[in-house]
């Protein structure tokens, strides 16, 4: 009896087992896929820090104000009787080669920069003054050759690869001034005159603005305007003639040094 009724309970343990496979196999199969952690974008957008170099050209003009001219003596070299002098010049082609350094940090961006550029501005100024006893004239000219800046920078970047900033520092330039005074005494049929000419490397500021893009990861296009006023230019103009009474007569010219420069550059960042 035990040996039948061990057999009846491994009978029904077997079916048992073979039944559970069958069964789960009419359950609905539900896949879980394995969780993936998300990936979170490193380095993207385009970042100004680094040091770059560059070309730039553009034009300049002078915002220099009229020539005064003083003497030793008060009837020679006056401006009122002058009654002022008309400028003409002082606009022309400007160009050069910039390099710098920035460093961005969030949206902002500083940075220094210096530059040297060529630059071809002249202005001629010229006085007249015409009088039954005397007629005089004085003839100014003022060259800026070239001029360089130091600046600082700083930018901000509303978005991406588009920075605009404001600049300003340290400005110099070589000038290369001149001056001729003529005195003609009509009755006495004389005609006197006094010259000199000077060139120096003046010092100023410059403060300006501009807008930068980066086409390429290394290539960068910019549009900058630079106002520059360099200290006043001062010619000393000495008597040519053999007379002894006007030998120690001398005058004094003087103009400042005011231009804008409006350029487009170029700059390769390493």
């Amino acid at each position: 009896m035990r040996y039948r009724s061990f057999l009846s309970l491994a009978a029904c343990a077997a079916m048992a087992m073979l039944a559970m496979p069958a069964a789960a196999a009419d359950l609905p199969f539900t896949s879980q896929p394995v969780p993936v952690p998300a990936l979170t974008a490193v380095g993207s957008g385009y970042n100004w820090t680094g040091f770059y170099a560059g070309v730039n050209a553009g034009y300049g003009w002078t915002n220099s104000d009229d020539v005064t001219v003083s003497g030793s003596e008060g009837f020679f070299f006056n401006d009122a009787a002058f009654g002022g002098f008309n400028t003409t010049g002082g606009d022309g082609f400007t160009g050069g080669a910039q390099v710098g350094y920035n460093y961005q940090f969030g949206k902002f961006v500083v940075g220094a920069e210096a530059d040297i550029n060529y630059a071809d501005q002249e202005i001629r100024s010229f006085g007249a003054l015409d009088s039954a006893f005397v007629n005089e004239s004085l003839e100014f000219r003022s060259e800026l050759e070239w001029f360089g800046t130091v600046r600082a920078r700083i930018g901000f970047v509303p978005v991406d690869r588009f920075l605009v900033y404001a600049t300003g520092g340290l400005a110099y330039g070589s000038v290369d001034v001149s001056a001729t005074d003529t005195l003609t005494l009509p009755r006495l049929g004389r005609t006197e005159i006094w010259s000199g000419k000077d060139s120096d490397t003046k010092f100023g500021w410059t403060l300006g603005a501009g807008a930068e893009y980066a086409i390429t990861n290394n290539l960068t296009a910019r549009l900058e305007g630079l106002y520059v006023d360099l200290e006043d230019t001062k010619v000393a103009g000495a008597y040519t003639g053999d007379t002894a009474i006007l030998a120690e007569d001398t005058f004094t010219a003087k103009a400042d040094n005011k231009f804008t420069v409006l350029r487009a550059g170029l700059n390769y960042k390493f």
